[in-house]
């Protein structure tokens, strides 16, 4: 490729939001979180070492018997509403935060990959900067 010559219009995309495939099988319900597999096919998240998480599904969707046939919607945040599995306090923002399942993140890392950072906490759960991981 060469350096520009002319004055262009660059595609733009926010970076919030894509598609990707469903796992064959895979049940991906409406604000789950999404783990991607090593072919790059996404299901529900769950606890475990080296996992990547890519966002939270934006709709439904089922997963055929051949992966990556179903697409979902999935947005990247910056902050979505988790519940926590333990308790959480003003003293717990800013913490790093865990996955437990698709819809619960906990402050322990034990057995678990990281999600993101703790933005703000309500009576509900915690608000997680998705696009944060603390080091």
């Amino acid at each position: 490729m060469a350096a520009l010559s002319k004055n262009i219009s660059r595609a733009l995309r926010d970076g919030r939001s894509s598609t990707a495939g469903v796992q064959a099988g895979a049940t991906v319900r409406q604000g789950s979180l999404l783990e991607v597999d090593g072919s790059g096919h996404v299901a529900p998240a769950t606890r475990g070492a080296n996992k990547i998480y890519i966002g939270v599904a934006e709709r439904p969707a089922t997963g055929t018997s051949t992966a990556g046939e179903t697409r979902v919607p999935y947005g990247r945040g910056p902050v979505y509403h988790f519940d926590f599995g333990g308790t959480a306090d003003n003293d717990t923002v800013g913490r790093t935060v865990y996955v437990l399942d698709d819809n619960t993140v906990t402050d322990v890392a034990a057995g678990a990959s990281k999600l993101g950072v703790i933005a703000d906490v309500d009576d509900d759960g915690v608000w997680v900067d998705i696009t944060r991981v603390a080091a």
